[in-house]
């Protein structure tokens, strides 16, 4: 019986999973694109208004930036993140000076730089989900089973003490209680 449930269960959840990767991650992923396509034209208007120039090294690094955000939405989650981080160690420095390139920028620099970022978070919480819940379920059933477990154990004890006395009981003990 246990074992239909669990797979009852099992079943649910790889519906789920399948409806969040297959309907709803596209959708939040092609919005995000969106944002980002937006961003990159915001950037190329600064350049047309002349707030930037074409080959200055904030716009280059910001556009490309965008570029490679806009390529890499489907698979930026965690599992890259940490897979990056042990292969190119030299990430982190490179990460400052990009850090320090845009904050010695003007403002909408910035704020495009800033934008960009949030829409990136969304899409490491968007494509990371499932691992999430992956990760979770397991831990939430371990402290759900040691719940009942003691919720058992109570319940044994309570029972233990109203059954026992029941069982001491004779026959003729029991026709009274008729």
């Amino acid at each position: 019986m246990l074992v239909a449930i669990l797979i009852l269960v099992l079943g649910f959840l790889s519906f789920g999973v399948w409806i969040y990767q297959a309907i709803i991650l596209p959708s939040i992923r092609q919005r995000l694109r969106f944002e980002l396509f937006c961003l990159r034209d915001q950037t190329r208007r600064r350049v047309i208004d002349g707030c930037i120039r074409e080959d200055s090294a904030v716009f280059k690094h910001l556009h490309g930036q965008l570029n490679v955000m806009i390529k890499a939405i489907p698979w930026f989650d965690f599992a890259l993140i940490a897979d990056i981080e042990v292969r190119d160690p030299s990430l982190k420095e490179r990460a400052e000076k990009s850090i320090k390139l845009i904050e010695e920028s003007i403002p909408e620099v910035q704020k495009i730089y800033h934008e960009s970022m949030k829409v990136m978070a969304i899409a490491l919480i968007a494509n990371s989900f499932v691992w999430f819940v992956c990760f979770s379920l397991p831990a939430f059933s371990v402290v759900l089973s040691q719940g009942v477990q003691k919720l058992g154990a109570v319940v044994r004890n309570k029972l233990k003490s109203k059954v026992r006395p029941v069982f001491c009981l004779r026959d003729r003990d029991l026709t009274f209680a008729l």
